[in-house]
């Protein structure tokens, strides 16, 4: 058996990672976003992004959690970082986080992690649509991984994120920061002992 055999299985047609206790690898996963500002999409992302991934026998048993560190927002541009810091409230509120609540298949070789996500304290359900990548030892170390990839997209006015809600002058209804977010997370974890 391979080694990336020992750590997918294939549970009711589906490929799913070994069971275990998964750490999210701050290194190598991104928690990015995608808003509009004015007329175009503006990009951003995290960094040093935490967490837990629980793998059940049963996979609809599982869990996540995970940590981002809200002021290591980031946009490529310092103006812009620093007025994301503040809409995000740092001081007060220093992480945003999601704890899974449930774990369900969806189409096709997608699964819905349905969760709490808190952003300044305000916590909504939101639903991840999400994908296993695959899972491998890696080739330099031994390491154990697996990949997941998900998408939602969530209202910035539910969690209180309702700043810079200004018409843009000239535009048809524009504003100077849009109010759904598409989140983006592609998330790498190592199996522990």
């Amino acid at each position: 058996m391979s080694d990336e055999a020992a750590l997918t299985r294939v549970v009711d047609g589906r490929p799913v990672p070994a069971p275990g206790r998964w750490e999210i690898d701050p290194g190598f996963t991104r928690v990015a976003f995608v808003v509009r500002r004015l007329l175009t999409r503006m990009r951003g992302d995290f960094a040093d992004v935490e967490g837990t991934v629980v793998i059940a026998e049963d996979p609809t048993g599982s869990s996540a959690t995970i940590t981002i560190p809200a002021a290591t927002v980031r946009t490529g541009h310092p103006g812009t970082d620093e007025a994301a810091r503040e809409m995000l409230g740092v001081e007060d509120f220093p992480t945003i986080t999601f704890t899974s609540t449930a774990v369900a298949p969806g189409e096709a070789d997608l699964w819905t992690i349905t969760g709490d996500l808190t952003i300044r304290g305000v916590t909504r359900p939101v639903d991840l649509a999400t994908r296993f990548v695959g899972a491998a030892e890696h080739p330099f170390g031994g390491m154990r991984k697996a990949t997941f990839e998900a998408t939602a997209t969530v209202d910035r006015r539910d969690f209180g994120v309702d700043q810079y809600q200004v018409p843009a002058p000239g535009t048809a209804g524009a504003v100077v920061v849009g109010n759904a977010i598409s989140i983006t997370l592609d998330v790498e974890v190592d199996l522990g002992d």
